[in-house]
């Protein structure tokens, strides 16, 4: 279920944004590894529509390692602030 809902947030940030996002499926894997409550991955991936609006890429994009994980860390830091 968790890599549906991840797959789905993705496909809507795309169409969105006119974009392909040419890692999706390795971005996708990463998220999957790395959140399993619901509510950081919708937060994952607000943030990570947020950066679309403020960086406008357009055409293919690829979401760097360094990227993610600065998103994640910020998702973490703000859904488990004790650990």
């Amino acid at each position: 279920m968790t890599r549906g809902v991840i797959e789905a947030q993705l496909a809507t940030i795309e169409h969105a944004w006119g974009i392909r996002i040419a890692n999706r499926s390795q971005l996708r894997d990463w998220i999957e590894e790395s959140l399993t409550d619901p509510v950081e991955i919708f937060s994952f991936t607000t943030s990570l529509n947020t950066w679309m609006a403020l960086n406008q890429p357009g055409g293919t994009v690829t979401v760097s390692r360094p990227l993610f994980e600065n998103m994640l860390a910020s998702i973490q830091r703000r859904h488990r602030p004790n650990r």
